[in-house]
């Protein structure tokens, strides 16, 4: 899935939104599914049964992992096709893992939610999350960057 043909029917052809790839490089962001903080509710997040903490359901960020049941190899498998259908580069990615309470997860699930985003992008399937990480130094869909967005109070 993860690799795409360059498509020479729209050489020269506009991008839509040409701003979200200005900087040659595709930010794609995942959501985890939503966890509470393990303190409470925070006075200052915004909380909601089907979102992350401190996001709203009507994000589109959000609205596309609820629509996926929250897989991540879904959510970026979803955003390189849009960026693909936009004619938008997608050889340098910058990850972003959204809804800050991914440090509070249990590292085995942190792990394998990074691996299944690199699998997306490498476009199969690898046994352990380095695998993956090595596959995608050469991938046409190459991880440049990896933002895990988190709370303080779970570092």
């Amino acid at each position: 899935m993860a690799e795409f043909v360059k498509r020479t029917d729209w050489e020269g052809s506009e991008q839509k939104k040409p701003t979200r790839t200005i900087s040659g490089v595709a930010p794609i962001s995942v959501m985890v599914p939503p966890r509470r903080c393990p303190h409470g509710v925070c006075a200052y997040c915004p909380t909601f049964d089907n979102a992350s903490q401190s996001y709203t359901p009507e994000s589109p960020a959000v609205i596309r992992a609820i629509s996926l049941a929250y897989d991540p190899k879904k959510q970026v498998e979803s955003r390189l096709k849009s960026y693909f259908a936009m004619n938008h580069p997608t050889d340098k990615i910058e990850l972003i893992i959204m809804g800050g309470t991914f440090m509070g997860f249990p590292r085995e699930f942190q792990l394998d939610f990074v691996k299944k985003c690199y699998d997306a992008m490498n476009g199969f399937d690898s046994k352990t999350l380095k695998e993956a990480k090595d596959a995608n130094e050469k991938a046409k869909n190459r991880c440049v960057a990896l933002c895990i967005e988190t709370r303080p109070d779970h570092c």
